[in-house]
């Protein structure tokens, strides 16, 4: 399936950075705080969450969209170990993505688009 537009034109819920060449999501409070993200949409039956990770441009395009889908695979792991459901989570790797130029470059955002499908 494809995201919708509208999905892309709302504010992410919450944006992890992450250090140059890393996939690791690093720090307690960060995991907890996406644990508690991954409760709160269980709870209130959200079942279209996007989990889309960027990059900065040093490397190549290709390395550059392969770390980025790295970065959206853990956020995913992390959040299905908090128990949300893998058939809400829809991950994408967005590559040196230059959409939002006030977030970080090096970052996973997590969306709540249940209302875009």
């Amino acid at each position: 399936g494809t995201i919708p537009d509208s999905c892309w034109q709302t504010s992410p819920h919450m944006v992890v950075t992450f250090s140059v060449g890393s996939t690791r999501v690093t720090g307690t409070e960060t995991k907890e705080l996406i644990r508690r993200l991954a409760t709160n949409y269980s709870e209130s039956e959200s079942r279209f969450i996007v989990i889309s990770g960027h990059s900065d441009p040093s490397g190549s395009t290709f390395d550059n969209y392969r770390l980025s889908r790295a970065r959206a695979k853990e956020v995913h792991t992390l959040m299905r170990s908090a128990g949300l459901d893998s058939s809400a989570l829809y991950m994408i790797g967005r590559g040196e993505d230059h959409s939002s130029s006030n977030l970080p470059r090096r970052r996973v955002e997590i969306r709540d688009c249940t209302r875009a499908e």
